[in-house]
């Protein structure tokens, strides 16, 4: 997925360098998976809810930073338990 770049194999110390590499592999991977389950929350409220995919995504996201204006929220069953697994 990921090339370990050249600057790792130069160098004897690099255990500073390596564990900094660990740990962006890390984030780039929570990274892409919170972006995924997000997409997919959006395509099912959009689906669920009858939302158009930007108040889809509003939705989500208000949901996910907890702010909660409470201008949107799920009337049905199907987006209420989309949203409680969101969040």
């Amino acid at each position: 997925m990921l090339r370990k770049p050249k600057i790792l194999y130069r160098n004897k110390n690099t255990s500073q360098i390596r564990h900094l590499y660990q740990i962006l592999k890390v984030l780039f991977f929570v990274s892409v998976t919170e972006f995924l389950f997000l997409f997919t929350c959006v395509l099912f409220l959009s689906n669920f809810e009858h939302l158009s995919f930007f108040k889809a995504f509003y939705l989500a996201i208000i949901t996910v930073s907890t702010v909660g204006y409470g201008d949107l929220y799920p009337h049905t069953e199907a987006g209420q338990i989309i949203m409680d697994k969101e969040n």
